[in-house]
Order: structure tokens, then sequence, then C-alpha cells
């Protein structure tokens, strides 16, 4: 029966994230999701699973941290994600038809607010000290009414409202700076605490042309390799996610730029790894020789010995070895200095960094 309410609630919670996913558009998630489920659900209720039972934890933990992460990082290698780069290109065009501007010869209005008994407010925009627009909200600044007012019309609103001081409008610029009044193609927008400015839309989409044109400049942007570019080369930030392929990879090679700090950190890692299998693998070896020696006093000693650099934390091992290293006051350059004359600079040349590195990570291995 627990089993049972369990995996009840556990279908109830991954078909609301199978909603969700669907709804967003996240393909790989929402059949991730309803197949892990699935899978889940057979593992718990069918017979012929009992003997996959046990490798169903190991399974799981083989996939989240080994293999997706390795499929992700070939998927992140084969794309064009970066700094400029991490959206979807139906997120960008969203984030540029957000962008306004207030044309060169922008109207302008001021105006003054009025408010009733029940907190609902009519704000009346004024060209040359006449009443232009009218805009009705609710106590929950909610546009109700919009309303324009031409020459010898009454004003929209009765004797219940009460003018708001310039005082009290300063409590009242939260509510009203975000909000955009439609006007003709584009908004009024409050810009001042005596003012409201007709903007525009700076972008507009054209689906079939897969454009973006800039209705301030004129310019038109083309959909080119993850980002809008114009005829003119101008390239609009951000772009969006795309697969390149192979591209990452044949820059990296070919441009000196990159190519030269790589092909040092490639040569490094190899040698790190051939030099630590080594060494480790070498003086392993020696030890457990020479300690396998039955005539050998204290060997029983020595061997517990060998076990003090796996029991101590790493961070505590770091400490003592930058201690040791340590160029002026480090125990092993005391010795040197003490017994042939001379110091190593551990950690201010290349070479001797290495080898410190090398030697620590022999010591704990």
């Amino acid at each position: 029966m627990i089993k049972i309410i369990v995996f009840s609630l556990i279908d109830a919670f991954s078909l609301m994230f199978c909603i969700l996913f669907a709804i967003d558009g996240s393909i790989f998630f929402f059949s991730s999701t309803f197949l892990g489920t699935l899978l889940l659900n057979w593992f718990a209720f069918s017979r012929k699973s009992y003997p996959y039972r046990y490798l169903l934890p190991g399974g799981i933990f083989f996939i989240s941290m080994i293999l997706f992460p390795m499929i992700y990082n070939i998927y992140i290698a084969a794309t064009n994600y970066s700094t400029g780069h991490i959206y979807t290109k139906k997120q960008v065009i969203a984030q540029f038809l957000k962008h306004e501007y207030e044309p060169s010869e922008s109207q302008i209005f001021n105006f003054t607010l009025f408010r009733d008994s029940e907190s609902s407010i009519m704000l009346l925009l004024l060209e040359n000290q006449e009443v232009k627009i009218s805009v009705l909200f609710n106590n929950n600044n909610e546009i109700l009414d919009i309303t324009h007012v031409y020459e010898n019309s009454s004003l929209p609103f009765t004797k219940e409202f009460t003018k708001v001081n310039k005082k009290q409008i300063v409590s009242y610029m939260g509510k009203f700076q975000p909000k955009k009044i439609p006007f003709e193609d584009g908004w009024l927008k409050m810009t001042s605490l005596t003012e409201f400015r007709y903007f525009q839309s700076r972008y507009n989409y054209d689906i079939g042309e897969d454009t973006l044109v800039d209705q301030k400049t004129g310019e038109k942007y083309y959909a080119t390799e993850g980002q809008f570019v114009s005829d003119s080369g101008e390239r609009l930030n951000p772009g969006w996610i795309v697969i390149t392929g192979l591209q990452n990879f044949l820059t990296l090679i070919t441009t000196p730029h990159y190519r030269s700090p790589f092909l040092r950190v490639l040569i490094w890692t190899i040698e790190w790894s051939i030099t630590t299998v080594f060494f480790s693998f070498s003086l392993g070896l020696l030890l457990a020789i020479i300690l396998n020696n039955k005539k050998m006093a204290l060997r029983k000693v020595y061997r517990s010995l060998l076990i003090i650099p796996w029991a101590l934390p790493v961070f505590i091992s770091v400490l003592i070895w930058r201690g040791f290293l340590n160029e002026h006051f480090g125990l092993f350059n005391k010795i040197l200095r003490n017994l042939a004359g001379f110091s190593i600079p551990w950690f201010s040349t290349p070479f001797w960094a290495r080898t410190s590195l090398i030697l620590v990570n022999v010591w704990l291995t």
C-alpha cells in the first residue's frame, strides 16, 4: 500500500513536469521525464524486472554522472554556445521586440491625476493645456478604459474624483512608470513627474524573410549563423545557439591565438599523466617489494605509515606541502641550503612548479 502511494505521488509530479516541459517546448526534458517515469514504474511493479532492480541504482548514477555529462559536453562542443549565444532564437527575437525608442518628433503630454473613494485613478494627458486622452485605472492598477477627448467633448469623469497634488504623485510613480498606454502605433510611458512621452518598438521581426528591421534607422538584419547581421556587417547582440559541427575544433587548430596556449596545455596534460602514472607505479612497486621482505624490522609500522596520505584530507595535505615547498622558510629548501648551499624556486618558475605538482600527486597516490 505504501509503495502504491509513493509511486502515485512520483507519477503525479512527473506528469506535472511533463506538462510544463511540453508547454515550454522542451522535447528532451519531456521525453526523459516521461520515459524515466515509465521505466521506474516497470522496475517497481513488473516481476520480469526483478533481477534488474539491483542494477538500477548503479545505472541511475552511471547515466546522471557519466553518460549524460559526456553527451552534453559533446553537444556543447558542437554548438556556438558562449557569451552572447546562450538563448534560443525565439527568446532572442522576444528580447529585441521589447526594445523601444522615442521617435525624433515624439509627442509629449503633461498629465494630472484624479482618484475616487474606491482608489480608482483617472489619468488625464494634456497637450498644450488641453485634455487629449483619459485613462481609467482600477485599484489594482489595471487599465479599464482609454478615451480620446476631442474638442467640445465632456471630460470622462464625475465630481466623485478628486485631484492628486504633486507631492502625492511621487507615491504613484512606481505604479505608472512600468505602464504602457496604447497610442497610435506605439505607446505612452511616464518619463518624469510631469510628462508622458510617445515610444515605438525599436525592432520589427518579419517571419517570412526571417529578418529584423530597425525602425529607428531603417537597417535590415538577416538571421545568419546564430546572429542577426546587416548588409554592412553589423551584428546585433545577443545571438542564439546553433549547431556548428566541428567548427569550434577547426577554429582552435587554425587560429594561432588559440592554438598556441591549447598546445601548451595539451602537452603539459600528457606530461602530467605519463610522469604521475610512471612515478606512482614505480615507487609503489618498489615499496611493495621492499616491505614484502619478512626479515625487515618494523615492517607493519612502515606499511601503516603508507596509509597516511590517504587518511589525511586533501586540503590539509596541500597546506602541509605548501609549507614544505616555501621558497624562503620551507623545510626542503632549508635542508638544501644547509647541505648544498642552494635552494629551489618551487613556485617561481614553470618547471619547478610542475615538478612540485607531480611530487605532491605522487605522494598522495
